[in-house]
């Protein structure tokens, strides 16, 4: 037999009630669960006007004839910052600061409270910038077909009314559709003159290979053909099409935890100092006054530097979780809504990758202390480009290998292998 097997999922979850991981009559219990379901309510506040504001800047960019950057987690975390009530720590810098001042100038909502947010609003600017690039790259041509079918349907929409002409203008039309998208002309000519005065504002004129892998490659050029196929189609009082994703759900979403957001919404200096001398084993000496040469009370800040090593302890200190799966190993993360939670395993054969990842964090991390903004910003940046250019050799790679038949992918990848094809010894 010639069937491959199919590698194992990197990870796999457990669904629950969040009641099954609780500790049973402990009046902490009840506490932390009031924590979580805040900080639930707090994260889908601050998403939701973060999408808002973001779409809002957007077209503030549009409307001034600016150009669109590229958001990035910089960006959703200023527009973040910008709806949340201010806190101690380090102000913005360079361009940081820049962003943070155009969201404030922009910002109509009541400012949130963020506190004790941090970890878990990282995971959602990720989630964000995947769902505004995966708008753009898996549904502009759809656009630009609606787009297109919206505008002729307008201009002979009394005509349309005849079916023989409602076929033949569906064929033409979808040739000019096809010009547009394969930067040809082979429509009838009287498309002409159209395509002439508004290809290039469905479009940019300038790509490289084709539209499909120029959009792959930089997304963000196509929002402002997005906005402007949009709003013709408002001018047109045609069904518009949402160019921007937003958050409008009133029932609050998901939120995932980790260690770190563990420690942030739940662990207390004065409250659990005893854990806390226990967990940190490094000690600080005072270095003035009268208790000179005495050890430092250990913090809630020091144990961010040992997450890794009491992970362990921390999680066993919040939740009771003792369910397991075959050849997984618990992840230490939960995605819950305060109601229903799911445990999230990681499959043993990528316990090491997953911790030399972490580890190359934390030593580039340690690397760009002492750095000035400048040029942590300029590593960041240096970073940035060379993983673009990875992507797109890695592309451009893919592009070259001829594409398997569907034979080929059958005889590598048999469903069921005919009984005449299997030897004495494999029945």
């Amino acid at each position: 037999m010639n069937s491959k097997k199919e590698p194992p999922d990197k990870y796999r979850c457990l669904k629950l009630p969040i009641t099954s991981i609780l500790y049973k009559d402990n009046e902490e219990v009840k506490d932390n669960m009031e924590i979580l379901q805040n900080a639930i309510i707090r994260t889908n506040s601050i998403t939701t006007k973060t999408y808002f504001l973001l779409r809002l800047w957007v077209l503030h960019k549009y409307h001034n004839n600016q150009k669109i950057p590229e958001i990035t987690g910089d960006t959703i975390s200023m527009c973040m910052k910008s709806i949340m009530k201010s806190s101690s720590g380090q102000k913005p810098k360079g361009n940081n600061a820049i962003l943070l001042d155009e969201f404030q100038n922009l910002n109509i909502f009541e400012l949130e409270d963020g506190s004790n947010l941090s970890s878990i609003l990282d995971y959602y600017a990720t989630t964000m910038i995947t769902a505004i690039e995966n708008n753009i790259k898996m549904r502009f041509f759809d656009y630009i077909k609606r787009f297109v079918n919206s505008y002729f349907k307008h201009i002979y929409q009394e005509q349309i009314e005849n079916k023989e002409f409602k076929k033949q203008l569906y064929r033409e039309i979808n040739l000019v559709k096809n010009d547009i998208i394969n930067n040809t002309l082979t429509c009838d000519e009287k498309y002409h003159i159209w395509l002439k005065e508004n290809r290039y504002k469905i479009v940019p004129e300038i790509f490289e290979t084709s539209y499909y892998y120029d959009i792959k490659v930089s997304p963000y050029k196509y929002l402002k053909y997005m906005i402007f196929m949009c709003l013709e189609l408002e001018n047109l009082n045609r069904k518009s099409f949402q160019f921007f994703p937003i958050q409008t759900n009133s029932i609050p979403r998901h939120i995932q935890v980790d260690t770190k957001a563990l420690v942030e919404l739940f662990i207390e200096t004065e409250k659990h100092q005893k854990l806390l001398d226990i967990w940190i084993k490094e000690t600080t000496e005072i270095k003035s006054g009268k208790n000179k040469g005495k050890p430092k009370n250990k913090t809630k800040g020091n144990l961010y530097n040992c997450l890794e090593q009491n992970k362990e302890f921390i999680w066993n200190t919040i939740f009771n979780i003792k369910h397991t799966r075959k050849n997984y190993v618990f992840d230490y993360t939960i995605i819950t809504d305060g109601y229903a939670t799911s445990l999230r395993f990681l499959h043993k054969d990528f316990v090491e990758k997953e911790q030399e990842k972490k580890d190359k964090k934390k030593a580039g991390k340690k690397a760009l202390q002492g750095l000035t903004k400048e040029q942590k910003d300029k590593i960041k940046e240096d970073k940035k480009q060379l993983q673009k250019e990875q992507a797109k050799q890695k592309r451009l790679e893919n592009k070259d290998k001829p594409k398997k038949s569907k034979k080929e992918e059958q005889q590598e990848n048999p469903e069921f292998p005919y009984i005449d094809e299997i030897s004495k010894e494999e029945l």
